[in-house]
Parts: structure tokens; sequence; C-alpha cells
């Protein structure tokens, strides 16, 4: 026995756009019925008609989604820079390395987030792990809430730390 789905034919994408621009040109059917026959929308079906009038069977192949421009992106001549500064100092973080551009006097100026995705992206960057404060630091701490006016004059009250004046009165 054959099975059905082995005789269907499949078609390119590109084919099933120029199959419907001819349903609309060439039968004469609206668009709305050949868009719920393709399974598209009626704007994806009018795109396809006005890209095959201005550049013919062409227009109908898939287009790249990369943006034309990016208006924020770091020029290349920053980011050459940064890299550079990088690699001669690796242990220069972000903040450091916007210091040193604006004091030699790079255009624009980029900021640190910018400067810690390039070189994020270049792969000169090495996590490392957080600081954390040494075990012996010790959280002053009180068993009884109090107003801060009246910490200069608490020394040993109910077996706590004692605290330096803070200049309250």
């Amino acid at each position: 026995m054959l099975d059905t789905f082995s005789m269907v034919k499949e078609i390119s994408v590109m084919e099933q756009r120029y199959q419907a621009v001819l349903a609309v040109i060439a039968d004469g059917r609206g668009v709305g019925e050949v868009a719920a026959q393709f399974g598209v929308s009626r704007q994806s079906v009018h795109a396809w008609l006005r890209r095959y009038e201005d550049h013919g069977l062409e227009g109908l192949a898939d287009r790249s989604h990369k943006p034309q421009s990016m208006p924020h992106q770091m020029p290349a001549h920053v980011e050459a820079a940064v890299l550079e500064l990088r690699r001669e100092h690796r242990a220069w973080g972000p903040r450091r390395l916007v210091y040193e551009l604006l004091k030699r006097g790079v255009v624009p100026v980029p900021s640190e987030t910018g400067v810690y995705r390039a070189v994020k992206r270049a792969g000169l960057f090495e996590p490392g792990g957080r600081r954390r404060r040494k075990d012996t630091w010790k959280r002053y701490k009180c068993c009884v809430a109090m107003p801060l006016r009246h910490l200069s004059s608490v020394e040993s009250h109910r077996g706590c730390e004692t605290v330096a004046n803070l200049g309250y009165r």
C-alpha cells in the first residue's frame, strides 16, 4: 500500500509564494481568499505582490532579517582600541578601560557596558569569582531595636556590642 504522504510533492517557499501571486494576478482571486488558502496574512500576500512587481521572481526569495543599520554600534576604531588596551592590560576591567580611552582622547567614548560586551565578544574576558567578605567581619546587631539617636549612649546594653559615638545627641 502506498503512503499518501510520499506522493505529495514538496515545494519550496519561493514556489508557494509564486503560486499565491499567480492566483491573485492570473486567476483574479481575492487576496483574502489566497491568504486563507496558503495560511498567511493578507499583508504577506500584498507584500509578495509588491515584491514580484518590483523585482520579478527573485523578489519572492527569502531575504535576510539582519537590520540594515545599527546606529548604536561601537565604531570599529573604538572597538580596536578597547581590545588593544585589554590585551596589553589583562587586569583592567571595563571601568578602567573607559577611563584610559577618555585619557587618550578616543571619540566617541563607549559606555562601560559596551566595553564589557566588546571584550566578552572577543573572548578576552575570564569570569572570576566574586569577592566575598572575610568571615571575621561581624555586623553590628542588637537584640533590642532602638532609635539611632540613642546609639551613642549604648555601651553594654543587654549583651550587645559597644558602638562608637556616631555624632547623634
